[in-house]
């Protein structure tokens, strides 16, 4: 009768303990698994600013190219000019590219709300003081039409060319000087938003292993705890029982001296020894 309430509560105890194992394991693989996402959120971030600052400072290199290329252009000799064209127009068509990539990647809106915020790109690329987009824009469309003209006055150009002559288009030093203090002021936002983005995300971590570690105390504490208590009281009982069964196999049970069994082994032992 003994048995069986003794074997379900051994089952039930091991059930326990098998739950509160895999508990433990998934808690602690869900915040591992919090905790790789968010690196890997980190650096994804962290290459896309990289990408971003190099963009940046391509652009200021090229604003300056494209604005000496063009003077150099209009002041060489008819022999030089076709070289020098050609430098120019890879230049003003790499300069788009890279603008073209650069509002893609940054997701600016001109009609967004963030303009207003001087903290923003958007403020840079749209707004006061910098109006950037505007100057990029304007740099890369004088570009087309000064690389134009000069293909035109040179018969390069394929269909006739821009009509409107070099001297209507505007590249000079004030425009390089607007569109590399543009540039600047952008990399300057995109680096504070980089670091704000990155102390977010290093708090959110922090958080989640302080997280972490109050699991495991707790899982510690309120599962493993009295799972060890448990078994140890088990354990007592079990070890009681053996010196129980033990006490009865060689002791009479109504006068509680030692019977036949114990005389039996206690004499063998004498005769052996």
């Amino acid at each position: 009768m003994s048995q069986q309430p003794m074997q379900t509560i051994s089952g039930r105890l091991i059930l326990l303990i098998k739950a509160g194992y895999w508990l433990a394991l998934l808690i602690i693989a869900a915040m591992v698994m919090a905790s790789f996402i968010l690196l890997q959120q980190m650096m994804a971030a962290q290459r896309n600013d990289e990408t971003l600052l190099d963009i940046v400072g391509m652009q200021k290199v090229l604003s300056q190219r494209i604005v000496f290329l063009a003077n150099a252009a209009g002041a060489a000799s008819r022999n030089q000019q076709p070289a020098l064209v050609t430098a120019f127009k890879q230049a003003t068509a790499e300069f788009e590219r890279n603008y073209d990539l650069l509002l893609e990647r940054v997701v600016a809106d001109p009609a967004s709300p963030a303009r207003l915020d001087p903290k923003s790109v958007e403020s840079v690329l749209f707004a006061k003081p910098f109006h950037l987009d505007y100057f990029s824009v304007g740099l890369i469309a004088n570009g087309e039409r000064l690389v134009s003209a000069f293909e035109s006055q040179l018969g390069m150009a394929d269909n006739g060319g821009y009509k409107g002559g070099g001297e209507r288009v505007n590249l000079d030093a004030s425009v390089a000087n607007a569109t590399l203090s543009g540039y600047a002021a952008l990399g300057h936002r995109i680096n504070a938003q980089a670091d704000a983005q990155s102390e977010r995300l290093l708090d959110l971590h922090r958080t989640l292993f302080y997280t972490t570690i109050g699991v495991i105390v707790l899982v510690a504490l309120f599962i493993f705890r009295p799972m060890s208590n448990a078994i140890l009281r088990k354990t007592h009982e079990l070890i009681d029982a053996r010196n129980s069964m033990a006490f009865i196999a060689v002791h009479d049970g109504l006068t509680g001296l030692h019977n036949r069994t114990f005389l039996t082994d206690h004499f063998d032992t004498l005769i052996k020894g």
